[in-house]
C-alpha cells in the first residue's frame, strides 16, 4: 500500500519507520520544514505535500491547508494509525493512556508512582520516558512515541505502560483516562475544540473509561469509573480521599505537598486507576510518600532562597495572579516567567503584562525567559518594573542564575515558565 505520513515534527518518522517495515512504500512528509536528518533507508523523506496515495495519515492538529494537494481514498490521523500498528503487536503488559485539557502529567506520574510498589512501569509524559524511576530518552506525548516508548523498554519487560498522550489516545488501551476538559482550547489553526478531538480516540471496544464526572455526558461507554465530585467512585473532601470501587470502600490518607489543590485531579484519577490493580492497602504507602511531580507547585530551596517551582508545559497566564499572591505569603517575590523552547499552547501574553503591571509593587524583580514572550509585546518598560529590576533571560537555569544575583536570602523565587521538562 502506497501510504503518505504527515507532521515529521509531531513522531511522525515514527509512524511511517513501522508502516515502511511492514512493506509498505512509505513516504513522510515534513510539513513544517524542520527535519534535518538526511534521507532514511526504509522510507521517503520530503518537504513536498503532493501526490496520490492509498492512505493519508495526518496529524489531528493539521490545517487542512497543509495537505489540500495530497490525494487519497482514506485519511485517518496519527492516532488512529498507531492504534492500527499496535493492534499487531503481542503486547503482554496492561496499557493505561491520559489525555485532558489539564492534568495529563501530573495524573501519569501520580499513577506511575503508586503502580511500582508492585509492577515494573514504564512511563511517557511531557518529563520524557521513564522506566520506573529512570529516565531512558526525552520523547513527547504526540502519539507515535508510544511506538518509539515501546521500542525502547519492551526488553525491559514493562508489566504497565502508562501513556500522557496528545489531542486523544489510540483506543488500543486497558484503560483510558480522561483528566478534565475544563479550559477547551481550539487546535488546527482555531477550526476545531481539542476537547472533541481528544475523547474520540481515547475509548476503544476494550477500553475501561476512567473519567471525571465533569465529562460524563461526552463519554458514551459504561461502565466508567469517575473521580473528582461527592458521588463519584474517588473523591478528595476535606483532606481525604474516599473510595467506593470494587467491593472497596473506605478513605486513604494524602501526602503533604505545598498546594494540594494543584494534585486533586492527578492524584484522584491515578487512584482511581490504581483501584483497578492493587488494593487500598497496597495503595496507600507509596500515595502517602508522594512528593509531587518536578514543575508542579514544588517549594524547594536554593541557596538560601524559597524556591516555588511552578514551571511546566500546563502553565498558563491566567495562573500568574493566584501563583504571585501565594509566593507573597512567604517574602519578598522575584518573579520568572515567559517560554522556555518551542511549546504547543502558547501563553497569553497580554494577560501576563497585565497580571505583572498589577503586582508589580510587591515584586522585587523580573527575569522574563524567551525572545518569543518580549517579541509578543510584553517589552521591559511595558510591565511597570524600574528598568534594574527587570531582565531578559535565555531559559530557566539562566534566570535563575539571574535571580540568585538580585535576591538575598530569606527572599523568594518563583519560577512560572511554560516548557517542556
Amino acid at each position: 500500500m502506497k501510504i503518505a505520513v504527515l507532521d515529521t515534527t509531531h513522531a511522525g518518522c515514527i509512524i511511517a519507520e513501522h508502516y515502511a517495515l511492514a512493506g509498505h512504500d512509505v513516504t513522510a512528509i515534513d510539513v513544517y520544514h524542520t527535519t534535518t536528518t538526511g534521507q532514511p533507508e526504509t522510507y521517503t523523506l520530503t518537504q513536498d505535500a503532493v501526490g496520490t496515495f492509498d492512505l493519508a495519515v495526518t496529524p489531528v492538529h493539521l490545517p487542512p491547508r497543509y495537505f489540500k494537494n495530497i490525494h487519497a481514498r482514506e485519511y485517518i490521523s496519527h492516532h488512529e494509525a498507531v492504534g492500527q500498528l499496535l493492534k499487531e503487536k503481542n503486547i503482554n503488559a496492561v496499557i493505561f493512556e491520559i489525555t485532558g485539557t489539564r492534568s495529563k502529567t501530573t495524573t501519569a506520574l501520580t499513577l506511575s508512582h503508586i503502580l511500582q510498589e508492585k509492577y515494573n512501569v514504564t512511563t511517557n509524559t511531557s518529563a520524557g520516558l521513564m522506566f520506573n524511576n529512570e529516565k531512558i530518552a526525552g520523547l513527547s506525548t504526540a502519539p507515535g512515541n508510544i511506538l518509539q516508548a515501546i521500542k525502547l523498554t519492551e526488553n525491559l519487560h514493562p508489566e504497565i505502560y502508562i501513556f500522557e498522550i496528545s489531542l486523544g489516545g489510540t483506543t488500543q488501551a486497558d484503560f483510558g483516562i480522561l483528566t478534565t476538559l475544563e479550559n477547551d482550547y481550539l487546535i488546527a489553526e482555531a477550526t476545531k475544540p481539542a476537547g472533541s478531538t481528544k475523547i474520540k480516540t481515547l475509548i476503544g471496544e476494550r477500553t475501561c473509561p476512567i473519567i471525571n464526572s465533569s465529562t460524563r455526558s461526552q463519554v458514551k461507554k459504561d461502565p466508567k469509573t469517575t473521580f473528582g465530585s461527592t458521588e463519584d467512585n474517588v473523591y478528595i473532601k476535606e483532606n481525604t480521599l474516599h473510595y467506593s470501587l470494587n467491593k472497596h470502600r473506605g478513605t486513604m490518607r494524602l501526602p503533604e505537598l505545598f498546594y494540594p489543590d494543584a494534585y486533586k485531579t492527578g492524584i484522584e484519577a491515578a487512584v482511581a486507576a490504581a483501584l483497578h490493580l492493587m488494593t487500598p492497602d497496597e495503595i496507600q504507602p507509596p500515595l502517602l510518600n508522594f512528593k509531587g511531580v518536578t514543575g508542579r507547585m514544588q517549594l524547594n530551596s536554593i541557596q538560601g532562597r524559597i524556591l516555588i517551582d511552578n514551571s511546566n508545559s500546563g502553565m498558563r497566564s491566567g495562573e500568574l495572579e493566584t501563583l504571585i499572591q501565594q509566593a507573597c505569603s512567604y517574602g519578598n517575590v522575584f518573579l520568572i516567567h515567559g517560554e522556555d523552547g518551542k511549546v504547543c499552547e502558547r501563553l497569553d501574553h497580554e494577560t501576563s503584562k497585565k497580571i505583572i503591571k498589577k503586582w508589580k509593587h510587591r515584586l522585587i524583580g523580573a527575569a522574563l525567559v524567551g525572545p518569543e514572550f518580549e517579541g509578543a509585546g510584553l517589552k521591559l518598560a511595558d510591565v511597570g518594573l524600574k528598568p534594574e529590576g527587570t531582565y531578559t533571560a535565555k531559559n530557566i537555569d539562566d534566570a535563575i542564575k539571574i535571580a540568585l544575583q538580585h535576591t538575598t536570602t530569606g527572599d523568594v523565587i518563583l519560577s512560572c515558565v511554560k516548557c517542556f521538562r
